[in-house]
């Protein structure tokens, strides 16, 4: 059994957690389904045999019984059981990195480049002085 979720970007760990889980499915096309909505990134991602996701990724009206009910009741929340043809659908994404940054931020230095004329006034009136000296080898 696997160690934590499947879903993307979920880190909820699943091994001894006393959290119940749900296992995809194996009605082929509630299965992609399931796997569209835990990896929409990765679109030719397989699950694992075995996998699978967290209570977190289903809403309370996806379950026969409610779990909230259930806890309020002292009720144990092990043994939920989805509603048919019940597909994830609460997930959070972590916003994406710009993947280029390191050429981007070269390409913003080249446009902010100075020249040494635009530079020379800067200098001078920040320096005091009159006149640079030409710089030799």
């Amino acid at each position: 059994m696997p160690r934590h979720c499947a879903a993307e970007d979920c880190s909820n760990s699943v091994w001894y957690s006393g959290r119940p889980v749900h296992t995809f499915p194996r009605e082929p096309t509630l299965r992609k389904l399931w796997i569209r909505a835990a990896r929409p990134s990765q679109p030719t991602w397989k699950p694992a045999k075995g996998a699978c996701l967290c209570t977190e990724h289903f809403a309370d009206e996806d379950y026969q019984r409610s779990p909230k009910l259930l806890e309020s009741l002292g009720l144990p929340v092990k043994q939920l059981r989805l509603k048919p043809g019940v597909v994830p659908s609460l997930f959070t994404r972590k916003r994406k990195r710009e993947r280029h940054s390191g050429a981007v931020e070269k390409r913003r230095r080249k446009e902010d480049h100075f020249t040494n004329d635009q530079f020379v006034p800067v200098i001078l009136a920040k320096t005091g002085l009159k006149k640079l000296k030409p710089y030799a080898d």
